[in-house]
């Protein structure tokens, strides 16, 4: 299977790109750490897989609608 049309595929079984799929799972994973564990922010970057700060906080405020900061207490 081609990757082209794994891709192809999975959009249309899903409904999203896979690497959007990936992304959502990684960034749901981060909202539960800050709302259950007092881990830094910084600590949980690392942890779910992100290699820059910046990186998880664009994608984290574009997928959650808000900053992991101000996600922390009410997420």
């Amino acid at each position: 299977m081609s990757e082209a049309y794994f891709a192809r595929s999975f959009r249309h079984a899903f409904g999203i790109p896979p690497h959007r799929y990936l992304l959502t799972r990684r960034i749901e994973q981060a909202a539960t750490l800050l709302r259950d564990t007092d881990l830094g922010i910084t600590d949980i970057t690392f942890a779910t897989g992100w290699a820059s700060l910046r990186t998880f906080g664009r994608i984290f405020r574009d997928l959650a609608g808000k900053s992991p900061s101000a996600c922390r207490p009410a997420c």
